[in-house]
């Protein structure tokens, strides 16, 4: 589990492992601007949603990056937005695993999931 110290140079440390998240979150195409519905590159798009499923498994501060970053409103719309196209399974299946994940271990996210389904 990542926790940031006190000391300065820690918490440098800190944010610097936690730089990694965004780009997987791109790579993903979950960004909460620009979520990319029909990805070319299906493989990094599964490889990146792997690692971002581990890491939101593993750490709470990756829960709390990927909460505040918007991760779980991308997924959902996402999933809105494919249910009429093919999207590949691989990608639906870590997209609805990351939804669990995030909605099992962070309420605040349940509540606005809840919310937009229904």
């Amino acid at each position: 589990m990542v926790k940031p110290d006190n000391n300065e140079s820690s918490n440098t440390s800190f944010h610097s492992r936690l730089s990694v998240l965004e780009p997987l979150q791109k790579i993903a195409g979950l960004e909460c601007s620009k979520v990319d519905v029909n990805p070319k590159d299906v493989q990094n798009v599964i490889e990146a949603e792997k690692c971002m499923s581990n890491l939101i498994y593993m750490s709470p501060a990756v829960q709390k990056f990927y909460s505040v970053s918007g991760v779980a409103d991308a997924i959902t719309q996402r999933i809105k937005e494919t249910t009429a196209t093919k999207l590949d399974n691989g990608i639906r299946f870590f997209d609805m695993r990351m939804l669990f994940l995030l909605t099992a271990l962070n309420a605040d996210i349940r509540q606005r999931v809840r919310e937009k389904f229904h």
